[in-house]
């Protein structure tokens, strides 16, 4: 038998040689890309890189703007979950990767995604690779619903809801003397009842009563834990995909953890279906007629009144599982864009009044806000579009290589770039965002560079682009500059707490856990 002294001299002359072969073989990256590929680490490649980002800013994200910023437009990295993958930082390549080149569609989302999210629904349509064909009936079947008159109802059910969260925080201050100034403290949170409002009355025309009419009243239990539920799904996706697999039930998010959870947010979905079941047309060709002509279908609407389909591959009808996976996706998005974008953009806001100021004198009057008045409200447009430049709440994006690249530079990528099946191009949206190249001061607030002549020219992929884009990108837009004109109409925002202390920290998006906004009644302050 071996001593274990015999076993560590064999194991200091087998050492170097692996080591040796690691770089000899393993460590040469595929072609003369730069990147901190080349400094990896045996088996963990660069995820000490990473980890260092998310330990110590919370900011796991921040490590594709350290990669953009030391290594240049196109770097390699290398991650155990992806293999081999090449940061993107260019606005041209990101635009064709999105879009697909000359080859077609050379990029999609990787098939791992919706085997991680089966247990709550493997059929959301965020997470589904786009080169499936229940990505593209989805696509098909959910983008006509956004049309003008959907839009002009989504305007109202928002301008409804802010109404009365506004209603909701006014009834706070006390009577005060026409000389005196009072001010609040709200927490920021009480925006994403908006959000939720909103997403569940025009999509679904299911009212949870998130936002009850009578400012003191407090939201049902049952609103309570559905919002909470939600909130959760957020992070659920986003554990699942930072760790391995066998560690997802430590993690809080195992198949057990999950039931609780869906059990709240798919109780309030199955109502949802069922009065859109009660109230379906009987007679087919009724059926067909409104879902091809009525304007008034929400995206629930079109969902239930395809065909039933047996399986996925149908491509025309869906299964009961994936009408629940578009609901979940069409609620996440929601939550992930207009809530987030909503509290950076007070963040940024509160340390400039004379913009709030600017703001407000944009309003006419706030409570005759009409779809058509949306568009004339510049400032406010400039604002949202600035803040999710500066504050990009889905930073990046991984694309997976659906086949071997073969002309690389039909993608807008470097001459001789090696891409091969299974490869992870990381779309750096924030660092674009936030580049030079493209933006003069790129980490100044400054919502005038939207309003400028030549504003049409500059990058933008805070919704994505091209065919990928965003569905609901305009009702998120006309959301949160209706949501934002409500708020800059009746009050002066300032920080409840120092700057300093506030954290905006990366799950699968931006997002601060904790942001007290201090209130001052506008028109006090005017007088």
């Amino acid at each position: 038998m071996s001593s274990p002294n015999d076993m560590l001299f064999v194991l200091s002359l087998v050492a170097p040689l692996l080591i040796a072969v690691w770089h000899l073989f393993y460590q040469q990256p595929p072609d003369s890309l730069p990147g901190p590929y080349r400094t990896r680490l045996p088996i963990l490649g660069n995820v000490l890189e990473v980890s260092y980002f998310a330990i110590v800013h919370s900011r796991a994200d921040l490590f594709f703007d350290y990669v953009a910023r030391r290594f240049g437009s196109f770097a390699r990295v290398w991650f155990p979950a992806v293999g081999r993958g090449i940061v993107v930082t260019d606005a041209v390549a990101i635009r064709k990767i999105l879009g697909g080149g000359s080859e077609g569609r050379m990029f999609a989302r990787s098939e791992y995604v919706p085997v991680m999210a089966k247990d709550m629904t493997e059929y959301v349509m965020s997470t589904l690779p786009e080169n499936t064909m229940i990505w593209k009936k989805h696509r098909k079947t959910i983008s006509p619903a956004f049309s003008p008159s959907y839009l002009r109802r989504a305007h109202s059910i928002a301008h409804s809801a802010c109404t009365k969260l506004m209603s909701k925080w006014l009834h706070r201050f006390p009577a005060v003397q026409a000389d005196q100034i009072s001010c609040v403290t709200v927490d920021s949170r009480d925006l994403l009842t908006i959000v939720l409002e909103l997403t569940t009355r025009t999509m679904f025309s299911f009212d949870l009563n998130l936002i009850p009419a009578d400012p003191n009243e407090t939201m049902t239990p049952e609103a309570r834990d559905f919002m909470s539920s939600i909130r959760w799904t957020v992070q659920f996706f986003v554990t699942r995909y930072a760790i391995p697999r066998p560690f997802w039930s430590l993690a809080g998010v195992g198949k057990a953890d999950v039931d609780i959870r869906k059990a709240a947010i798919f109780r309030i979905l199955d109502r949802a279906i069922d009065v859109k079941n009660y109230n379906k047309p009987s007679d087919e060709t009724q059926l067909e007629a409104r879902s091809r002509f009525d304007t008034s279908l929400d995206l629930l609407d079109r969902l239930l009144q395809a065909p039933a389909a047996e399986n996925d591959e149908d491509p025309d009808g869906f299964t009961a599982e994936e009408v629940r996976g578009a609901q979940i996706g069409l609620l996440l998005g929601s939550l992930d864009t207009s809530f987030g974008t909503l509290q950076l953009a007070l963040l940024e806001l509160s340390s400039i009044p004379d913009l709030q100021a600017r703001l407000a004198s944009e309003i006419v009057d706030i409570n005759t806000l009409s779809f058509g008045d949306n568009q004339s409200l510049r400032l406010h447009n400039a604002v949202i579009k600035e803040t999710m430049r500066l504050n990009t709440i889905v930073p990046f994006v991984p694309r997976t290589a659906v086949r071997d690249l073969l002309h690389p530079e039909a993608f807008g990528l470097p001459r001789g770039t090696k891409i091969k099946k299974g490869d992870t191009a990381f779309l750096n949206f924030a660092g674009v965002h936030t580049s030079e190249r493209y933006f003069s001061e790129p980490h100044k607030f400054d919502p005038e560079r939207w309003l400028a002549d030549d504003a049409s020219s500059l990058p933008f992929f805070a919704f994505g682009d091209g065919a990928t884009e965003c569905v609901g990108k305009k009702q998120a837009m006309n959301t949160m500059v209706v949501v934002l004109a409500h708020i800059m109409a009746r009050f002066i925002v300032s920080l409840g707490v120092k700057r300093d202390d506030v954290k905006i920290e990366y799950g699968s998006t931006l997002a601060i856990s904790k942001l007290p906004l201090n209130l001052t009644l506008r028109r006090v302050l005017d007088e």
